[in-house]
């Protein structure tokens, strides 16, 4: 009763929910079942962590390998190209404008900042958002520092490259399988930070120099799918 009038007042529902559970004797949770599991992958049981580790890894490296087959690669490529020339056909005559400029501003950083969630997890450099929300004028002066010579140097901390996978059970689908598990890719904030800020400016270029298609409603600005919708009717 104690604890439920806790997690109540707290209003933390993770909480309620643990507490409930350990009240109906079930002290396990998702993931302790997951781990529990016997993984059968290619007709072999694996039955501890590191063989079910490099079950995931074969499994996740042959998925990879079918999203970049030769056609995929190739439609990729004549998509880069398309955007290269389009890019700099319309931009050429403007050179000193916002999203040409290497040097990142701090009101750039300040804005991708501000789009951070807390209580996010860690990339495998352990370094969590609300370190980067809370640093101080200075270390964000160096971040920036950071930031810039990347972009100018066309250099990435390898750490910045790499990711902790976790693989996650779907609803509803057998522990057993490796393909019932979704991958989640724990990367680097800093490198999401700077992802942000390069989004931003890669955006504000589509947007300002019209070379996204008149049809493309996602991910754009004062769009929808109600507009799409009108389009088509």
């Amino acid at each position: 009763s104690h604890s439920i009038n806790e997690a109540c007042a707290d209003q933390d529902m993770n909480r309620l929910w643990r507490t409930a559970k350990m009240l109906k004797g079930n002290t396990k949770t998702k993931r302790d079942e997951e781990k529990d599991a016997i993984l059968i992958y290619k007709g072999k049981e694996r039955p501890d962590d590191l063989s079910k580790a490099n079950a995931f890894i074969q499994h996740y490296a042959n998925e990879s390998k079918e999203i970049n087959k030769k056609e995929t690669r190739e439609l990729k490529r004549k998509v880069k190209a398309e955007i290269k020339f389009r890019t700099e056909n319309e931009i050429q005559q403007n050179e000193n404008n916002y999203g040409n400029n290497i040097l990142i501003t701090r009101q750039e950083l300040e804005m991708a900042i501000e789009k951070m969630k807390p209580k996010k997890a860690a990339g495998i450099d352990e370094i969590a958002p609300e370190m980067i929300i809370n640093l101080t004028n200075k270390a964000k002066d160096n971040l920036l520092e950071i930031f810039s010579y990347s972009l100018e140097n066309d250099w990435i901390p390898k750490e910045w490259k790499q990711s902790e996978i976790i693989p996650v059970l779907k609803e509803g689908k057998p522990s057993a399988e490796v393909q019932s598990y979704r991958p989640i890719s724990l990367t680097s904030n800093m490198s999401k930070l700077m992802e942000r800020i390069i989004e931003a400016r890669v955006r504000w270029q589509m947007e300002r120099y019209n070379l996204l298609s008149e049809k493309q409603f996602g991910f754009r600005n004062s769009r929808s799918t109600t507009d799409a919708i009108l389009l088509a009717t």
